[in-house]
């Protein structure tokens, strides 16, 4: 029985998918299962392993029996062979709220990132968090333990103020738990000027005798109508221990007044083809790739540019102000900084590089396949004109001293 003949076309959707050089995985929903396909990167071209609407019509047959996972691969001979497997996967084990919900029985609203989604709950929108793949577990497990641990104290206390969302059940996935669902808070992200407020809430997650482990601006939200402060992703929470929490509260100042981003998701966002991408013409979808490959390498110079000169980076969100124009004006008078950027895009094709890179963004396990490419002799060239560039700073410098700039 092929997967066409077990669920009608809309009952089909890769709900999920992590795609690298080696393998891509997925998690595909069929009629009411969950169920994870992984399939190796020499059976189908990149398009098919990239777009759910060219795979699920090339899927082989999904057997209408008890497994849990599918892995594809093809024989000498050309043909799709796929192993089955039904041994149990890996589930939440800090279980301790008296509610489940089937993630799937939940409308969805919006994707906020991969495993974290705005979704309907008895009419109101909610906030789901779940793993997405096996390795996921592990975060998601912490979470719900660090949920339990915030609502025990906060029971035990209960005219303390609330510093989380509240619990309102575990999402469970074909009868395995896997995810929370979590309440919907409105606010703005903390700023320096929300410090007080923010090292307070910080300081009664550690009475808790509880460390956050990731106190960026973008894990405490505001409430100006309330008046108040919540924490949120406590996917890095571990016991309390004094110096930790220490560096917590230490570091705290200097994380507000961060503004490249980091902490915000995955702190830079995925380029993506257009939704209606397949419905383009030949020179629409054209014109859509080449737009995604400039927006692709836009990003992997940002992620280069925040590791090596983070500096740069906020000068550059300030472009569009008058200090800036005066800046930039003074200093074509003496360089020209396109080399210093030629190098640090070359720098990021280097395979360990690369790699670092994707995965300060998307996670350690993510994979962007297809990285930029530098002939030897594009290197070289590069080479002398920094070499040439870097020459040319020292001049400027030289100048800069002698007129006391």
């Amino acid at each position: 029985m092929s997967i066409s003949d077990t669920a009608l076309a809309s009952d089909i959707e890769v709900l999920n998918q992590l795609i690298d050089e080696d393998f891509g995985v997925y998690r595909i929903r069929a009629k009411h299962r969950v169920l994870y396909v992984s399939i190796s990167a020499t059976v189908f071209d990149e398009q098919t392993m990239c777009r759910p609407y060219l795979l699920v019509p090339k899927l082989p047959e999904f057997p209408n029996s008890d497994w849990t996972s599918m892995q594809i691969s093809r024989r000498p001979d050309g043909t799709l062979e796929s192993t089955l497997s039904s041994e149990r996967l890996s589930s939440i084990q800090n279980i301790w709220h008296p509610e489940r919900v089937d993630i799937l029985t939940l409308p969805r609203l919006k994707s906020y990132k991969s495993g974290v989604y705005e979704v309907l709950f008895r009419g109101r929108p909610v906030i789901a968090k779940f793993a997405c793949f096996e390795w996921d577990i592990e975060r998601i497990n912490n979470e719900t333990w660090a949920y339990s641990a915030i609502e025990h104290y906060q029971q035990l206390y209960p005219s303390t103020p609330r510093i989380a969302p509240n619990f309102l059940a575990h999402l469970t996935e074909n009868g395995r738990v896997m995810g929370l669902l979590l309440e919907k808070l409105e606010g703005n992200y903390a700023s320096i000027d929300d410090l007080t407020r923010c090292e307070a809430v910080l300081r009664q997650l550690h009475g808790m005798s509880l460390i956050h482990g990731d106190v960026n601006r973008f894990n405490f939200l505001v409430d100006g109508i309330k008046d108040c402060v919540h924490l949120l992703d406590f996917e890095h929470v571990r016991d309390f221990d004094e110096n930790n929490a220490h560096l917590e509260i230490e570091s705290l100042s200097t994380e507000l007044c961060e503004d490249t981003g980091r902490g915000k998701g995955h702190g830079y966002e995925k380029p993506q083809l257009p939704a209606n991408f397949a419905e383009l013409d030949t020179v629409g979808q054209k014109a859509a790739r080449a737009l995604h490959t400039a927006q692709s390498i836009f990003t992997v110079y940002q992620m280069l540019v925040q590791k090596e000169a983070p500096e740069l980076l906020r000068t550059l969100r300030c472009r569009e102000t008058s200090q800036f124009e005066l800046m930039v004006l003074i200093g074509s008078t003496f360089d020209n900084g396109e080399p210093y950027v030629q190098s640090l895009l070359s720098q990021a094709a280097a395979p360990e590089t690369w790699e670092k890179l994707i995965s300060i963004s998307y996670g350690k396990d993510a994979k962007i396949m297809c990285p930029p490419s530098y002939h030897e002799d594009e290197l070289d060239k590069q080479q002398s004109e920094l070499a040439k560039w870097e020459r040319d700073l020292e001049r400027k410098a030289r100048v800069l001293d002698e007129v006391s700039a």
